[in-house]
Formats: structure tokens, sequence, C-alpha cells
């Protein structure tokens, strides 16, 4: 299911049925390492397997999640994923930084169309 949605940040408890999530975590790194994980857990204090599945994801929060805390933490992994120069799938790149997307090797966003589009910023061009 997630190999055909734009995920921009994932939000996981650490106990979850139907799937195990370090299970999910894996299948998450295999399709876009980019992808920030929040785990959510209910210890405070972690025992072994969380720390190490706490390891796998970005961040982690302790039950009660608190909700001034949760946009803070939210907005701190999008900042970082917004960092990352490329993305790089199959014969697809994303450049985040010369605003270039190149398609089996053919340039399709140029750079002097995407200073139209930052002059334009939350405005719709046709």
């Amino acid at each position: 299911m997630i190999e055909n949605t734009y995920i921009d940040l994932i939000i996981v408890h650490i106990m979850m049925p139907k799937i195990d999530v370090y299970e999910l975590t894996q299948r998450i790194e295999a399709y876009d390492p980019s992808n920030p994980i929040l785990m959510v857990t209910a210890e405070n204090q972690l025992n072994d397997i969380e720390k190490e599945l706490v390891s796998k994801t970005d961040d982690y929060m302790v039950k009660s999640v608190h909700l001034n805390e949760l946009v803070l933490r939210v907005s701190a992994l999008r900042r970082h994923k917004l960092l990352i120069k490329k993305i790089i799938v199959s014969q697809t790149v994303l450049d985040h930084h010369s605003f270039t997307l190149i398609i089996n090797g053919a340039e399709l966003i140029y750079r002097k169309d995407s200073e139209r589009y930052e002059l334009n910023k939350n405005k719709y061009i046709t």
C-alpha cells in the first residue's frame, strides 16, 4: 500500500495489531529511507527490544502524548526531511536544490522554470 502513496511523515505506535513494528520499519526503510518515523511508546523505561526499535526510527515519544510536543517533533522531522538533496527511485531523480526532475535521463523541470515557481510561491501557475 505505501508503494503507491507519497508519505511525508510516519507516526507509529510500538505495539500494533496485525504487523510487527520492526517489520514495518524495515519495509519503510526499503521503500524510502528518507521517510521520517516517529515512534510512540507507552513505557518511560525502554527495554532492550524497544531500544532496538527506537534506534531504527528518527524520534520517539512516551505516552501520554502532548499535542504541543507532537507538533514540535513533527515540525523538526519534516525540516530534516527537506534537507535531503536528492531522492532517487529507479530511473527517477528529484533534486530539491537544483530544482530538477529527471526521468529515464530526460530533464523535465529546468532551472529557469523553477525560478518562476520560486518567485510565485503559494500561487497557481498555468
